[in-house]
């Protein structure tokens, strides 16, 4: 039984849609609920908001659910077309990178965007995605961003050639925009997800790339296991405040069911983050019915801290007031993100680089000369002293007005 909090039909039906795969259960289980008074905008509108409108849209069209209005099937049926119009834009845009790339010997590795839709719901039109997320190697960085600032890509943070060698030194992504093409790149050199790193690159992988055929073309992809542990630390830096990316750990693992885990929990260990992966095991486990090996299933059982974080999560998942949110210093940081590590010199080591350590925004707020590009880890910590200042400010202000 699902440690969520007692809820309406319209989430209990997203829960039923938000995958691929359809058995009679689930199938007689939409169809039941789809019978009774669903406000069909606000399921809409969820749907939307939490990156499953395309898998809602799908399962109930292949569900035949009598019980929902034309009206509304149709509205869902417009914003999918749209969805699937823009995954193929960006798609094709993808591809003319990729080919760009490859002219220039960049080995380059797509993730998530329409290789994760591809490669885990077997069909780009079925996740909702904005940008395009690209993983070179490290040496190849000033190349590739030179080659995209070349093809009507500008950089978010303007930065000349020796402060992006500073910049790289210290953060492992950067954005490019194309504004007449209204796409966004995040060019990774590296992976590393709030204060987690994932000490790998292109080369890293030798044999382990699975190519993926998108439109005709063959990709290169992650490994499963790699981007598995990916995908929850990514759910967790985000407080798996969306639906969305539940169900791509969930359809994962389901789409793969020859899953190495032995080597995905050496590569937890390696990188201390047992606690984030097995959270986000047990997440899709518990919403959307995806089931690890019996022997992963003991390392959910051992961390007692796992179920409270879930019903944490589970309390802010669907609100609209995010209370997790209402927690934060700042947009990426928590006291969940403090609760999700394991061990005590790891939730230290967090906070003080969270505290220390210069960020992408900083970099855009203070764009310092590469000769003293060493005072940011002075302005790291003003600045947040700022942000907290004033948020305790708000705080006493609305309390003095009420």
């Amino acid at each position: 039984m699902s440690l969520l909090p007692p809820h309406n039909p319209e989430i209990d039906l997203l829960l039923c849609c938000s995958r691929t795969h359809l058995d009679s259960q689930i199938t007689e289980r939409i169809n039941s609920l789809a019978q009774k008074n669903i406000d069909w905008e606000y399921l809409s509108k969820t749907a939307l908001h939490h990156r499953v409108m395309p898998l809602l849209y799908r399962s109930l069209k292949s569900a035949g659910s009598n019980g929902m209005p034309d009206e509304a099937m149709e509205k869902l049926r417009s914003q999918y077309l749209a969805n699937a119009a823009r995954n193929l834009y960006l798609t094709h845009e993808l591809l003319k990178i990729l080919a760009l790339m490859e002219e220039e010997d960049i080995l380059a590795v797509p993730f998530k965007g329409p290789v994760l839709a591809k490669s885990i719901f077997g069909d780009i039109t079925l996740r909702q995605f904005s940008d395009l997320d690209i993983l070179i190697h490290p040496n190849h960085a000033l190349k590739a961003r030179n080659l995209l600032m070349a093809n009507e890509y500008r950089p978010e943070i303007q930065l000349d050639d020796k402060q992006f060698r500073i910049y790289l030194k210290s953060k492992d992504a950067s954005t490019f925009i194309c504004d007449e093409k209204k796409a966004f790149v995040d060019l990774h050199w590296g992976l590393k997800v709030r204060n987690v790193s994932f000490p790998i690159h292109p080369d890293h992988f030798d044999n382990h790339l699975k190519p993926v055929v998108i439109e005709g073309h063959k990709v290169h992809n992650l490994p499963p296991e790699d981007l598995l542990l990916y995908l929850c630390v990514h759910g967790a830096l985000h407080c798996w405040d969306s639906l969305g990316w539940i169900s791509c750990v969930a359809e994962l693992i389901r789409s793969n069911p020859d899953l190495n885990y032995e080597r995905i929990t050496q590569m937890v260990r390696r990188v201390k983050c047992e606690r984030i992966f097995f959270l986000g095991l047990f997440l899709a486990q518990d919403l959307l019915g995806a089931e690890p090996p019996e022997n992963i299933n003991k390392y959910l059982k051992k961390d007692p801290n796992i179920e409270s974080l879930a019903i944490e999560v589970y309390r802010n998942l669907f609100h609209e007031n995010d209370k997790l949110a209402n927690s934060r210093i700042s947009n990426k940081f928590s006291a969940f993100h403090i609760k999700v590590r394991d061990r005590h010199s790891e939730k230290i080591r967090h906070i003080a680089q969270t505290v220390m350590c210069p960020t992408k925004e900083d970099w855009r707020r203070f764009p310092l000369p590469a000769s003293i590009s060493f005072l940011h880890y002075l302005l790291r910590p003003t600045r947040l002293s700022l942000e907290i200042l004033a948020v305790l400010f708000k705080k006493c202000f609305k309390t003095s007005i009420a």
